[in-house]
Parts: C-alpha cells; sequence; structure tokens
C-alpha cells in the first residue's frame, strides 16, 4: 500500500509539473499577443486631408520661368550692350562682359521668382513659405550665390566661345594645314578665316571639315616620313 501511494505522489507531480509547463506557454503566448482593444488609436487630422487632384507637382513652372528670363535677358543685355560697357575708357572683354551681364540677369530673374513666390503666391507651398520668412542675411546670401555663379558661369562660356569659334573657323578654311610651320602662324590663320571660310550651310562645313582632316593626315604623314628618313 505505501509502494502504491509513492506512485500516486509521483504521477501527481508529473502532472503538476506538465500543468504548470502549460501554465507558462499560454502566459508566454499571452504576451506577444496584441489584442485588438489594446493597440493604440490612430488619430488623423482632418484639415490636414487633400484631394488627390490638389496635391503638389513636382512642377514647378516659377523656377523654369526664372531660368527662361536669365538667358533671354542675357542675349538682350549682351547684344545690345557688348560693345558699350566700358572701364577707365577701356572696353570689356568678351570675358568680363559677360560675366557682368550674367550677374545683372541672374540677380532680375531671381528678383522675379521672388515676387511671383512671395507677393502673387505661385508656385510650390514649400517656396512661397520661404520666401515670406526669409532673413536678411538669407536675402543676401541666396542673391549672392545665384548672382556670382551666374557670372562665373557665363564669363567662362563667353570667354572661350570666341577661341574655339575662331580655332574651327580657321580649321574649316584649311589655315591649320597651310600655315602649320609658319613664323607668323596667328597672321596667317586669320588671313585664312577671311578668304577661305566655308559656305554658312551644313554641307559646306562638313565638306570643308573633310576636306582639311584629309590634308592635315597627309601632311603628317609627310613628317612622319621625313623623320624615318632622317
Amino acid at each position: 500500500k505505501s509502494l502504491m501511494e509513492l506512485l500516486e505522489a509521483e504521477r501527481e507531480k508529473q502532472l503538476e509539473r506538465k500543468r504548470e509547463k502549460q501554465r507558462v506557454r499560454e502566459r508566454a503566448a499571452a504576451l506577444r499577443r496584441i489584442r485588438p482593444e489594446e493597440q493604440p488609436a490612430s488619430t488623423v487630422n482632418v484639415a490636414d486631408l487633400r484631394p488627390v487632384s490638389d496635391r503638389e507637382s513636382d512642377f514647378d513652372f516659377v523656377e523654369v520661368f526664372s531660368d527662361v528670363t536669365r538667358w533671354l535677358e542675357y542675349g538682350v543685355l549682351s547684344s545690345d550692350f557688348e560693345t558699350s560697357v566700358a572701364l577707365d575708357g577701356t572696353i570689356l572683354g568678351p570675358g568680363l562682359s559677360g560675366a557682368l551681364f550674367g550677374f545683372v540677369a541672374a540677380f532680375s530673374s531671381k528678383l522675379y521668382a521672388d515676387i511671383l513666390y512671395g507677393v502673387f503666391r505661385y508656385g510650390p507651398e514649400a517656396k512661397q513659405q520661404e520666401v515670406r520668412t526669409r532673413s536678411i542675411s538669407d536675402w543676401v546670401a541666396n542673391y549672392a550665390s545665384s548672382s556670382v555663379s551666374a557670372a562665373a558661369l557665363f564669363g567662362v562660356y563667353e570667354g572661350s566661345q570666341r577661341p574655339i569659334s575662331r580655332w574651327i573657323q580657321g580649321i574649316l578654311a584649311g589655315g591649320f594645314d597651310g600655315c602649320l610651320g609658319s613664323e607668323s602662324f596667328e597672321a596667317c590663320f586669320d588671313t585664312y578665316i577671311q578668304a577661305n571660310a566655308p559656305g554658312p550651310s551644313p554641307e559646306a562645313q562638313v565638306r570643308a571639315l573633310a576636306t582639311n582632316l584629309v590634308m592635315v593626315g597627309q601632311r603628317l604623314q609627310d613628317i612622319a616620313g621625313d623623320t624615318s628618313a632622317e
């Protein structure tokens, strides 16, 4: 009888341990489970809701208008005042005049854009708010950065455009091949440009370019042959 009691007591202990393990697993599962009533309620501000058609697009027509205005104004300034801007009686070169005209064009086009943003309230709301809340130091930094960068851009553009155009015209006119080795290369080069410039049509330009490339290649072959013979 005592043996049966011991076996029964052992069986009860095992059952109790199993029940304890089951309770532990149930508590762990309950902790991992998020009940719907315990989830935080999400709040939506009705004033922030807007129809899909009213959402702002990424296209900013004021910025496009400002860029187009800057280039158009630069073209007008350079065509009307290119030969009339002087410093101490000396006409400014293409690089300096281009920088000056680019500075003025960028400043005025930036002003037009800010007026459209801040006064007439065109364009994205973020840009309008930025203009209306801009401090004095921000105004100075904004305009200085835009104007100086445009002056550098147009100054380099004008300063490099004419020399490159002159060399292209001279090569098409045969000046490089005809004046190669001359003691007065620049004067000879200008003479070829004035006397042998190709016609304005694209066909004439392409024909002149092909002809001069063949002549230059032939000249280089002759030079290489003379060098190897020596």
